[in-house]
């Protein structure tokens, strides 16, 4: 299956193209798009922090459980992410 973004996702929807997103899921690109474009609640350690809102987890049914996101570039050049439960978990992780 193709994504909005043109990648082929698995039945998981993780993206399985190689490259800079493989392995991640699709809210992956989109959350990194807007960091190219100077979004982003909270940055720290080279991770970008993102308050999920209502309308996000509408679009991104994987996140819908989620209170907010991080992501980043590794040294090797691939975005990954991670993602928080609560406004705790969030800020242990800004805060870190």
């Amino acid at each position: 299956m193709k994504t909005d973004y043109g990648y082929t996702v698995n039945k998981h929807g993780y993206i399985q193209d190689p490259g800079k997103f493989e392995g991640e899921p699709e809210s992956s690109v989109y959350f990194w798009d807007l960091l190219m474009n100077g979004a982003g609640d909270d940055g720290w350690g080279g991770k970008t922090f993102f308050i999920l809102s209502t309308g996000d987890k509408k679009r991104f049914p994987n996140l819908a459980s989620r209170y907010g996101l991080a992501i980043y570039e590794t040294d090797q050049g691939f975005v990954q992410h991670e993602t928080f439960l609560n406004l705790e978990e969030y800020n242990a992780a800004v805060n870190a």
